[in-house]
């Protein structure tokens, strides 16, 4: 399964690519809303994971652009903030444990 991460928080990133490459997951990582669309229009995601709020562009703005393309794709959020009850998917929030990750993923990807 190959996993498209974005956030904008390039530490953020990488933790959560560790995570998820320990798992067996195959991850690409985006900073910002511009480098998952390059990302997207070079190749196809199983699961786009995404920070709600970045710079530019919000998540789901983001997540519908990119299902647009790739009807097919996935989405899983992630915030550091409340809960929207505006989503269209489910929401894990940021900071998370390793097992808590794992979890919601496979529960998005099933």
């Amino acid at each position: 399964m190959k996993i498209l991460v974005v956030d904008d928080e390039s530490w953020i990133l990488e933790v959560l690519m560790k995570m998820l490459n320990r798992a067996g997951y195959e991850v690409i990582t985006a900073i910002g809303p511009e480098m998952a669309r390059q990302a997207a229009s070079m190749q196809t995601f199983d699961l786009l994971l995404t920070d709600v709020e970045m710079p530019g562009t919000r998540g789901p703005a983001l997540a519908d652009e990119l299902k647009a393309r790739q009807p097919s794709l996935r989405v899983l959020f992630l915030s550091g903030s409340e809960p929207e009850d505006s989503l269209s998917g489910p929401l894990l929030q940021k900071p998370c444990k390793s097992e808590e990750l794992i979890e919601a993923v496979g529960k998005a990807l099933s």
